[in-house]
């Protein structure tokens, strides 16, 4: 199944307006704006507390992507699409406002990209989502064109690690989802790191392009 695994069968603005871009592959200092993307279950928080402990930089709050309906406890996996949408539309304002109060020196665990490649996911999965489909694309697309100017580094974290079984998504849907982001960076212009290993060389592949 290509779909979020359901129970019982059942995440523009900000740094928009820096002008200029950092030039493709050149190291930036560890006073930077780092954003780590990559399909769910591939690391990225894991990786992002490593940074954040060994960088010292503060990581860009979001609340948990779940509970569409404040105090009515739902898993993003029992969601519909349009209350993924929902999510998307609350953890993207609160991504935007989160990387914005902190300015530069900050770490973005999948970047103002993550809920929209999400989304657009959950859209081609689900047939009673399809028309959420072009919106959530045309926000990757949108925010991808602008990815060079609102971060300094890009780490793509590629998903090495097999899926624990009581995982919400399956490695279907996680391949879709690595895809959806690769594309994305791709149309940014932004030449990502990406790294590989366990936490540690993932760590040392980020703290080597930093000065």
């Amino acid at each position: 199944m290509g779909a979020p695994r359901r129970r019982d069968a059942a995440g523009r603005g900000g740094r928009g307006a820096r002008a200029r871009r950092r030039a493709p592959g050149r190291a930036v200092s560890r006073g930077s704006r780092v954003a780590v993307v990559g399909a769910y279950g591939a690391g990225k928080t894991t990786l992002v507390r490593a940074l954040s402990a060994r960088l010292g930089l503060p990581v860009a709050a979001t609340t948990a992507m779940r509970d569409p309906v404040p105090g009515v406890p739902r898993a993003l996996e029992d969601c519909s699409p349009e209350e993924v949408f929902q999510l998307v539309l609350r953890r993207f304002d609160e991504r935007v406002r989160g990387e914005t109060a902190l300015g530069d020196g900050l770490l973005s665990d999948g970047s103002v990209l993550h809920e929209w490649v999400y989304l657009a996911g959950v859209a081609a999965a689900r047939r009673e989502g399809a028309d959420l489909g072009p919106l959530a694309r045309r926000a990757t697309c949108e925010l991808a064109r602008g990815l060079g100017r609102r971060y300094d580094l890009v780490v793509h974290v590629a998903p090495e690690v097999p899926l624990p079984p009581d995982a919400p998504i399956d490695a279907t849907f996680q391949a879709a989802l690595d895809r959806r982001t690769r594309a994305a960076l791709r149309l940014s212009g932004v030449r990502a790191v990406t790294v590989t290993g366990d936490v540690e060389e993932r760590v040392a592949g980020v703290v080597g392009r930093l000065t």
